[in-house]
Protein backbone atom coordinates (compact mmCIF):
# COMPACT_ATOMS: atom_id res chain seq x y z
CA UNK A 1 0.00 0.00 0.00
CA UNK A 2 1.03 3.98 -0.27
CA UNK A 3 1.46 3.86 3.33
CA UNK A 4 3.83 1.09 3.82
CA UNK A 5 5.77 2.50 0.92
CA UNK A 6 6.16 5.80 2.52
CA UNK A 7 7.14 4.32 6.19
CA UNK A 8 9.38 2.22 4.61
CA UNK A 9 11.27 4.79 2.51
CA UNK A 10 11.26 6.70 5.88
CA UNK A 11 12.84 3.99 7.74
CA UNK A 12 15.20 4.38 5.24
CA UNK A 13 15.88 7.66 5.39
CA UNK A 14 16.67 7.30 8.97
CA UNK A 15 19.54 4.86 8.10
CA UNK A 16 20.99 6.69 5.54
CA UNK A 17 21.11 9.97 7.81
CA UNK A 18 22.34 7.83 10.47
CA UNK A 19 25.54 6.99 8.77
CA UNK A 20 26.20 10.30 6.88
CA UNK A 21 25.60 12.13 10.00
CA UNK A 22 27.02 10.34 12.42
CA UNK A 23 23.77 10.52 14.50
CA UNK A 24 23.34 9.86 18.49
CA UNK A 25 21.10 7.42 19.48
CA UNK A 26 19.20 10.03 21.02
CA UNK A 27 19.00 12.00 17.59
CA UNK A 28 17.91 9.03 15.95
CA UNK A 29 15.05 8.56 17.46
CA UNK A 30 13.67 12.37 17.50
CA UNK A 31 14.14 12.06 13.94
CA UNK A 32 11.82 8.39 13.78
CA UNK A 33 9.47 10.74 15.77
CA UNK A 34 9.60 13.21 13.23
CA UNK A 35 9.35 11.28 10.85
CA UNK A 36 6.33 8.66 12.23
CA UNK A 37 4.77 12.07 12.97
CA UNK A 38 4.53 12.88 9.37
CA UNK A 39 3.62 9.45 8.37
CA UNK A 40 0.43 9.70 10.65
CA UNK A 41 -0.21 13.58 9.64
CA UNK A 42 0.12 12.73 5.92
CA UNK A 43 -2.43 9.48 6.86
CA UNK A 44 -5.51 11.66 8.32
CA UNK A 45 -5.27 14.05 5.22
CA UNK A 46 -2.56 16.89 6.28
CA UNK A 47 0.07 17.99 3.59
CA UNK A 48 3.61 19.71 3.93
CA UNK A 49 4.25 22.84 2.68
CA UNK A 50 8.36 23.87 2.13
CA UNK A 51 9.03 27.44 0.99
CA UNK A 52 12.56 27.67 -0.57
CA UNK A 53 15.62 27.97 0.62
CA UNK A 54 16.15 24.19 1.32
CA UNK A 55 20.51 24.58 0.84
CA UNK A 56 22.83 26.82 1.73
CA UNK A 57 21.98 26.31 5.39
CA UNK A 58 24.53 24.26 6.97
CA UNK A 59 26.47 21.71 6.47
CA UNK A 60 24.12 19.11 5.47
CA UNK A 61 22.13 20.41 2.80
CA UNK A 62 21.98 17.98 0.70
CA UNK A 63 20.76 15.16 3.19
CA UNK A 64 18.09 18.16 3.29
CA UNK A 65 17.31 18.66 0.28
CA UNK A 66 17.45 14.64 -0.73
CA UNK A 67 14.78 13.92 2.21
CA UNK A 68 12.48 16.75 0.57
CA UNK A 69 12.27 15.31 -2.64
CA UNK A 70 11.87 11.90 -1.30
CA UNK A 71 9.40 13.16 0.62
CA UNK A 72 7.82 14.35 -1.97
CA UNK A 73 8.58 11.26 -4.59
CA UNK A 74 6.73 9.50 -2.12
CA UNK A 75 3.87 11.47 -1.25
CA UNK A 76 3.66 14.05 -4.12
CA UNK A 77 -0.40 14.91 -3.39
CA UNK A 78 0.84 15.27 0.36
CA UNK A 79 4.29 17.41 -0.11
CA UNK A 80 4.58 20.58 -1.63
CA UNK A 81 7.54 22.42 -2.15
CA UNK A 82 8.17 26.07 -3.20
CA UNK A 83 11.57 27.59 -5.00
CA UNK A 84 13.39 30.19 -2.58
CA UNK A 85 16.34 32.91 -3.81
CA UNK A 86 18.98 30.12 -2.49
CA UNK A 87 17.61 27.92 -4.89
CA UNK A 88 19.64 29.27 -8.21
CA UNK A 89 23.06 28.90 -9.19
CA UNK A 90 24.46 32.16 -8.32
CA UNK A 91 23.65 31.38 -4.67
CA UNK A 92 24.61 28.77 -4.21
CA UNK A 93 28.29 29.50 -5.61
CA UNK A 94 28.21 32.23 -3.14
CA UNK A 95 27.18 30.42 -0.01
CA UNK A 96 28.93 27.43 -0.53
CA UNK A 97 26.30 25.04 -1.31
CA UNK A 98 28.18 23.96 -4.99
CA UNK A 99 31.12 23.66 -2.58
CA UNK A 100 29.34 20.86 -0.69
CA UNK A 101 27.68 19.22 -3.23
CA UNK A 102 30.92 18.92 -5.28
CA UNK A 103 32.57 17.36 -1.97
CA UNK A 104 29.30 14.91 -1.38
CA UNK A 105 28.84 14.11 -5.06
CA UNK A 106 29.97 15.44 -8.53
CA UNK A 107 29.30 18.28 -11.14
CA UNK A 108 26.83 16.17 -12.78
CA UNK A 109 24.94 15.72 -9.80
CA UNK A 110 25.10 19.67 -9.39
CA UNK A 111 23.79 20.07 -12.98
CA UNK A 112 20.90 17.76 -12.00
CA UNK A 113 19.99 19.64 -9.06
CA UNK A 114 20.21 22.75 -10.75
CA UNK A 115 17.72 21.66 -13.30
CA UNK A 116 15.31 20.63 -10.29
CA UNK A 117 15.48 24.24 -8.80
CA UNK A 118 14.20 25.23 -12.14
CA UNK A 119 11.64 23.53 -12.59
CA UNK A 120 10.11 23.86 -8.26
CA UNK A 121 6.91 26.20 -8.09
CA UNK A 122 6.83 29.91 -7.42
CA UNK A 123 4.15 30.20 -5.16
CA UNK A 124 1.20 28.21 -4.32
CA UNK A 125 -2.11 28.42 -2.78
CA UNK A 126 -3.99 26.39 -0.17
CA UNK A 127 -7.67 25.77 -0.41
CA UNK A 128 -8.12 28.90 -2.72
CA UNK A 129 -7.81 31.80 -0.30
CA UNK A 130 -4.33 31.34 1.39
CA UNK A 131 -1.34 32.65 -1.49
CA UNK A 132 2.03 31.08 -0.20
CA UNK A 133 5.40 32.45 -1.73
CA UNK A 134 8.87 32.53 -0.75
CA UNK A 135 9.42 36.00 -1.17
CA UNK A 136 6.78 38.36 -2.13
CA UNK A 137 4.71 40.82 -4.26
CA UNK A 138 6.52 42.38 -7.40
CA UNK A 139 6.74 45.91 -8.70
CA UNK A 140 3.94 45.02 -11.31
CA UNK A 141 0.20 44.35 -10.61
CA UNK A 142 -0.02 40.71 -10.12
CA UNK A 143 -2.60 38.03 -10.73
CA UNK A 144 -2.78 34.49 -10.54
CA UNK A 145 -2.92 34.26 -14.09
CA UNK A 146 -0.24 36.15 -14.90
CA UNK A 147 1.64 34.24 -12.33
CA UNK A 148 0.83 31.16 -14.17
CA UNK A 149 2.54 32.33 -17.66
CA UNK A 150 5.90 32.94 -15.84
CA UNK A 151 9.14 31.01 -17.26
CA UNK A 152 10.32 29.52 -14.30
CA UNK A 153 12.48 27.01 -15.83
CA UNK A 154 15.74 29.60 -15.49
CA UNK A 155 18.26 30.41 -13.39
CA UNK A 156 16.92 34.14 -11.57
CA UNK A 157 18.20 36.95 -14.10
CA UNK A 158 19.20 38.97 -11.02
CA UNK A 159 20.54 42.12 -13.41
CA UNK A 160 17.82 42.04 -16.21
CA UNK A 161 15.41 45.03 -16.93
CA UNK A 162 13.18 43.03 -19.04
CA UNK A 163 9.61 42.58 -17.44
CA UNK A 164 9.09 39.26 -17.04
CA UNK A 165 12.60 38.61 -15.58
CA UNK A 166 11.70 41.22 -12.89
CA UNK A 167 8.79 39.94 -12.62
CA UNK A 168 10.60 36.31 -11.38
CA UNK A 169 13.36 38.40 -9.56
CA UNK A 170 10.75 40.06 -7.46
CA UNK A 171 8.85 37.16 -6.82
CA UNK A 172 11.82 35.65 -4.99
CA UNK A 173 13.38 38.01 -3.31
CA UNK A 174 11.04 41.45 -2.07
CA UNK A 175 10.25 41.98 1.05
CA UNK A 176 7.37 43.71 2.91
CA UNK A 177 7.49 46.90 4.74
CA UNK A 178 5.48 47.93 8.08
CA UNK A 179 1.55 49.63 7.65
CA UNK A 180 3.00 53.31 7.57
CA UNK A 181 4.64 52.71 3.81
CA UNK A 182 2.87 52.05 1.07
CA UNK A 183 3.80 51.54 -2.80
CA UNK A 184 6.73 49.96 -3.65
CA UNK A 185 10.49 50.47 -3.99
CA UNK A 186 13.86 49.05 -4.91
CA UNK A 187 14.98 47.17 -2.59
CA UNK A 188 18.51 47.44 -0.83
CA UNK A 189 19.16 43.87 -1.27
CA UNK A 190 20.09 44.61 -4.98
CA UNK A 191 17.26 42.45 -6.28
CA UNK A 192 13.62 42.58 -5.80
CA UNK A 193 11.35 45.35 -4.16
CA UNK A 194 9.70 46.76 -0.80
CA UNK A 195 5.91 46.59 -0.90
CA UNK A 196 3.48 48.09 1.46
CA UNK A 197 0.25 47.22 2.96
CA UNK A 198 -1.88 48.45 0.38
CA UNK A 199 -0.26 46.17 -2.00
CA UNK A 200 -1.02 43.40 -0.13
CA UNK A 201 -4.67 43.86 0.29
CA UNK A 202 -5.02 45.05 -3.21
CA UNK A 203 -3.30 41.28 -4.51
CA UNK A 204 -5.79 39.53 -1.95
CA UNK A 205 -8.91 41.37 -2.71
CA UNK A 206 -8.17 41.16 -6.69
CA UNK A 207 -7.75 37.51 -6.26
CA UNK A 208 -10.37 36.61 -4.06
CA UNK A 209 -7.64 35.15 -1.42
CA UNK A 210 -7.63 35.81 2.40
CA UNK A 211 -3.85 35.63 3.71
CA UNK A 212 -0.45 35.12 2.25
CA UNK A 213 2.54 33.47 3.80
CA UNK A 214 6.06 34.14 2.86
CA UNK A 215 9.47 33.51 4.00
CA UNK A 216 12.68 35.27 3.22
CA UNK A 217 13.69 36.74 5.86
CA UNK A 218 14.78 36.02 9.35
CA UNK A 219 12.26 36.37 12.30
CA UNK A 220 14.50 38.56 14.55
CA UNK A 221 12.18 37.56 17.92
Amino acid sequence: SFFLSFLLLLLLLLVLFSLSLCLSSSSFFFLLLLFTSLFLFFSHGGFFSSNGDFVDRGKHGCEVLLTLCALKAAAPQYVHLNRGNHEANAMNTKYKFEDECLRKYDHATYIKIQEMFCSLPLAATIGSQIFVIHGGLPREELTLDRLRQINRFVQPPIHSREPDDLLLVDLLWSDPRDGSHTGVEVSKRGAGVYWGSDVTERFLRNNRLKLMVRSHELAEN
